[in-house]
């Protein structure tokens, strides 16, 4: 943080830059223009919500998550390439589970007060955000949104599980 406030600060006065420059002040000055933002809304991410509404069967949500990897976006189950636990050699396609919108699958499943104040909270945000974006039914569509994360919290592994090599290495 210090660095990139460092370049901006001796950049301010430049009178040229580099590509790369040029590209790390415009994406600065992007994020940092509220007003903008504000203005366009949801504009910027109205094909992604299409696109997500297009979806139509399992092949479709899978190509669809290769696309969100691609740029760099996190889908619920992430795949990748990496080295055989067993032979260092060989290669394998690994598949793993993803984050969800909250820290830790315990906030979904959890029965204690906190875990219930988070869940909460977290629907309030979610509803919020729906608003903001103009969806119809926020309140309903964050229900939703919490159903379908509290349901993959239920089929994840723990983050015990995780730490299971033996557990993980499945051919």
């Amino acid at each position: 943080e210090k660095d990139l406030k460092t370049f901006f600060e001796l950049s301010a006065n430049a009178k040229a830059f580099s590509p790369a420059e040029q590209k790390a002040r415009s994406l600065s000055n992007s994020f940092r223009n509220f007003s903008q933002r504000n203005a366009l809304g949801i504009k910027p991410i109205e094909k992604d919500l299409a696109a997500i509404d297009d979806l139509s069967d399992l092949e479709d949500v899978f190509l669809h998550f290769a696309k969100l990897m691609k740029i760099g976006v996190t889908p619920p189950l992430v795949w990748f390439s990496g080295s055989d636990f067993e032979n260092s050699k060989a290669h394998r396609l690994w598949v793993n589970q993803a984050g969800l919108g909250l820290p830790d699958r315990s906030m979904y499943l959890g029965e204690d007060e906190r875990s219930k104040g988070i869940r909460d909270s977290y629907k309030v945000y979610l509803t919020s955000l729906f608003t903001l974006a103009k969806l119809s039914n926020p309140e309903q569509q964050a229900a939703e949104a919490l159903t379908l994360e509290t349901g993959l919290a239920k089929i994840q592994w723990s983050p015990e599980e995780l730490r299971n090599y033996q557990k993980q290495y499945n051919l």
